[in-house]
C-alpha cells in the first residue's frame, strides 16, 4: 500500500463561501461546498457581451439556455445519471468484480504466526489472508481532484465520457472500503504554452470524505460541460480587472480576443491523492479509448492500495 501524505485540508483550504480576492497579478477562489460555489455564481451580474457568448453556441455547453445550467446545478444532473451511466457502468462491471480486499483470519494454522498471540498461549495465533469486500468506512481518506478546464476544441461527449469514469473511480474506491473526499479545481493561464502557472485557479469541495456520494451533483461537477462552460465563465468574469484582462476576458479586451485564457494545471496538484489533470486535445483521445479509461482506473486503485485479481 502506498505511503499516505499528511492531509493538508485543515490549515489550507478556506471555509468561507465567498472568497475575497486582493487585486494582483494571480486570483484564486476557493469553495469549501458546491452550494457555496454556486451561490456565489448566481449573484454575479452577467455581463451583456457575456450572455451573448454564452448563448451564441449551446450545444458547447450541453444546455439550451443559460437558466438550465443554474438549474442543473441546484439539483444535480438528475435527468441525465442514466444517459452518463451508459458508459460509467460498463467500466464500473468490468473492474467492481475484481476488488479484492485482503484481511487477516486467525485460525490453528495458517501461512505466518502472530507472535504476541503465540506468547500468550492463544491457540489461534495463525494467520491466513482472505479475500473480502469491505463494509463500513475506512480510516484512509484519499483525496481526488479532476481539474475540469478543457480546451473549446474538446468535444463535450469526451467531456461527459471521462467525468462518467472518475466518478465510476470515486465509487470503485468506496466500495473497496476508502473514503474519498472530491475536488473540482479549474485553472486557466493567459498562455497556450505548456508549464505556466495559472493566473486563476478555482477550488470546489464536491464531497467530503464521510459524505455518501450524490451521483447526480458528482455528475455534474465532473462530467457536465456546462460547469466549465457556464458556471465558471460567469466566476471568472468577477475577478480582479489585471486577472481578467491577463485570461482575456476582460471588457477592455477586443471582442474577438475574448477567449478565456488556456488550460493550465493546479498549482499545488502534488497535495492530492490523485490528480487528474486538464483535457486537451491529446488527452481527449486518451479518453475516447475505452481501454485507456479501464487501464487508468485499475492502475489509480493499485496505486491507492486496492488489491485486484487477475
Amino acid at each position: 500500500m502506498t505511503r499516505r501524505r499528511k492531509s493538508i485540508a485543515s490549515n489550507y483550504f478556506t471555509t468561507t463561501p465567498i472568497p475575497t480576492l486582493s487585486a494582483n497579478d494571480q486570483a484564486r477562489m476557493e469553495f469549501s461546498s458546491w452550494q457555496a460555489f454556486i451561490a456565489r455564481v448566481e449573484a454575479c451580474e452577467i455581463e451583456p457581451w457575456l450572455r451573448d457568448k454564452l448563448t451564441d453556441n449551446l450545444k458547447f455547453r450541453h444546455v439550451n439556455t443559460i437558466q438550465e445550467a443554474f438549474e442543473l446545478a441546484r439539483s444535480g444532473w438528475t435527468d441525465k445519471v442514466d444517459e452518463a451511466r451508459q458508459v460509467s457502468n460498463p467500466l464500473f462491471t468490468r473492474i467492481a468484480s475484481k476488488i479484492e480486499r485482503q484481511d487477516p483470519v486467525y485460525d490453528l494454522i495458517g501461512s505466518q504466526i502472530d507472535i504476541a498471540a503465540f506468547v500468550d498461549g492463544q491457540p489461534e495465533c495463525w494467520q491466513r489472508m482472505e479475500p473480502t469486500t469491505v463494509d463500513g468506512a475506512s480510516s484512509r481518506i484519499i483525496r481526488l481532484a479532476y481539474n475540469a478546464f478543457s480546451s473549446a476544441s474538446v468535444r463535450t461527449e469526451a467531456l461527459i465520457k471521462r467525468g462518467s469514469a472518475i466518478s465510476s473511480l470515486v465509487e470503485l474506491l468506496e466500495f473497496a472500503g476508502y473514503r474519498v473526499e472530491i475536488w473540482l479545481v479549474c485553472g486557466v493561464h493567459h498562455d497556450h504554452t505548456k508549464n505556466i502557472k495559472a493566473d486563476f485557479e478555482l477550488s470546489v469541495l464536491i464531497k467530503q470524505a464521510d459524505q455518501p456520494i450524490d451521483m447526480a451533483r458528482l455528475l455534474m461537477a465532473l462530467a457536465h460541460p456546462a460547469t466549465t462552460r457556464v458556471l465558471e465563465r460567469i466566476l471568472q468574469t468577477s475577478i480582479p480587472e489585471p486577472v481578467r484582462i491577463a485570461t482575456k476576458c476582460s471588457q477592455n479586451t477586443p471582442i474577438d480576443r475574448r477567449t478565456f485564457g488556456a488550460c493550465s494545471d493546479s498549482l499545488f496538484a502534488s497535495q492530492y491523492d490523485v490528480y487528474v489533470q486538464s483535457m486537451d486535445s491529446v488527452e481527449e483521445e486518451r479518453w475516447n479509448d475505452e481501454n485507456f479509461a479501464v487501464n487508468y482506473m485499475i492502475e489509480t486503485l493499485k496505486t491507492q492500495g486496492v488489491e485486484l485479481t487477475d
